[in-house]
């Protein structure tokens, strides 16, 4: 594989990403308005079933798009081989900086917006 293939494959899972990471935040925030607009009315069981779909996707997404930026970190790999090595290489940090930052953040969202959900459904009283 020459670098321009590589780099295009590489353009590829970045633009697959980047519409993946739309996707998530499109659920998050249709999950955050349905618990905003409908929370303290919904039974248990809707609850039950709205976080559990939620919780669902939130988990298919994040695996997804993590393979695709573990592809992106091959794909940078790639390249780098192909290219002669006069050209500065292409900055990056390593894939165990890159997972547990994208894990974390997930996480945090997904506890974040369960928490939400539960604040709209149990308000303090004042």
């Amino acid at each position: 594989m020459n670098e321009y293939e590589a780099a295009e494959i590489l353009n590829g899972v970045v633009a697959n990403t980047l519409s993946a990471q739309a996707m998530f935040f499109t659920a998050l925030s249709a999950y955050l308005a349905v618990a905003y607009s409908v929370g303290k009315q919904l039974s248990r069981y809707q609850v039950l079933f709205v976080n559990v779909l939620f919780i669902l996707i939130f988990v298919n997404q994040s695996a997804n798009q993590y393979g695709l930026f573990q592809a992106a970190v091959h794909y940078v790999d790639v390249v780098e081989t192909a290219r002669s090595s006069a050209i500065d290489p292409i900055p990056n940090i390593s894939r165990n900086v890159n997972a547990l930052m994208f894990l974390s953040i997930r996480s945090l969202l997904l506890l974040g917006a369960l928490l939400f959900m539960w604040s709209v459904r149990h308000p303090k009283s004042e």
